[in-house]
Order: C-alpha cells, then sequence, then structure tokens
C-alpha cells in the first residue's frame, strides 16, 4: 500500500511564472511545480541541506532529494533545448502566517509590500 500524498509547505508563490528564451520562439514548454521551485530556492539560493528544506516543507528529506532532481533536470531542459520554463500547480500550502523560522526570510509572502507587489523595507 502507498504512502499518503503529503502536502508540501511553501513561503510564497513565485511572482514571476514564465521564462521564455530570447531571440527565438521557444520549443515548447518545461513546467515545474511551487513545491519543486521552492526546493530548488530553499537549496540553491537560500543553502539549505536537503534535511532543512524538509523540514521547512514539512515533508522527508528522500522526497526533497527525489523533487530537487527533477526540478534541476527541467530547469537544464529549458536551458540546453530552449524550452519556455513554467511555474505552476502542485499540492501546496502557502504559510498562513509569519513563522519564527521565516524572520530572515526575505521572500516570505508575508513580507510583500502590498502596494507595488515587491518586498517591504
Amino acid at each position: 500500500m502507498a504512502r499518503p500524498f503529503k502536502q508540501r509547505c511553501i513561503c510564497s508563490v513565485p511572482k514571476v511564472t514564465s521564462f521564455v528564451p530570447e531571440g527565438q520562439p521557444a520549443e515548447g514548454t518545461v513546467r515545474i511545480g511551487y513545491d519543486e521551485y521552492e526546493v530548488l530556492r530553499l537549496m540553491d539560493f537560500r543553502k539549505m541541506t536537503q534535511a532543512e528544506c524538509a523540514e521547512r516543507m514539512g515533508i522527508s528529506r528522500a522526497t526533497v532529494a527525489r523533487m530537487y532532481e527533477r526540478a534541476r533536470q527541467a530547469v537544464v531542459e529549458a536551458l540546453v533545448l530552449g524550452r519556455r520554463l513554467k511555474i505552476e500547480g502542485g499540492d501546496v500550502l502557502v504559510c498562513p502566517r509569519m513563522k519564527p523560522e521565516c524572520i530572515d526570510e526575505p521572500f516570505c509572502c508575508h513580507r510583500r509590500n502590498e502596494k507595488d507587489g515587491g518586498m517591504a523595507e
């Protein structure tokens, strides 16, 4: 019997959700979910370990490893083959309020300035 699917907790939905090659038409579209984007953001941008990322998202370290591999492969495919990269969907839960671990998180959705859609100072 398979394990039940666990909803992934993310800090925020990305502000930009599509990237298109410049100078020529895109050769198709590659998609990653909001949860895969969050894994890339936490591990590559925020320099977290798989264990730290798993704890933040409320999932197992093995799940983070699989998502990270899938997301990296999709990004590389978009770059190498000139495909559009689309970030969308997934069974995610955007955190409902600022958590203590998000105090130093610059991309927390609770820091966004409503006026310009950017980050608050």
